[in-house]
């Protein structure tokens, strides 16, 4: 299973800010976003079908 993270940062007792991660799983991230999230417009579909390039 693919585990995503979130960061967010928390204030702490002295002020200072300490980043916290909430990891998220492939499953839970799919299952929250609507189908319109997965719907490709005419640039998505000429970038994941262009030529690739490489460094």
């Amino acid at each position: 299973m693919m585990n995503l993270q979130k960061q967010s940062v928390e204030p702490t007792s002295k002020g200072i800010k300490q980043e916290k991660a909430n990891e998220y799983s492939l499953d839970e991230l799919l299952s929250k976003s609507s189908a319109e999230a997965f719907w490709q417009n005419n640039e998505d579909k000429q970038w994941l079908t262009g030529p690739l390039i490489e460094k």
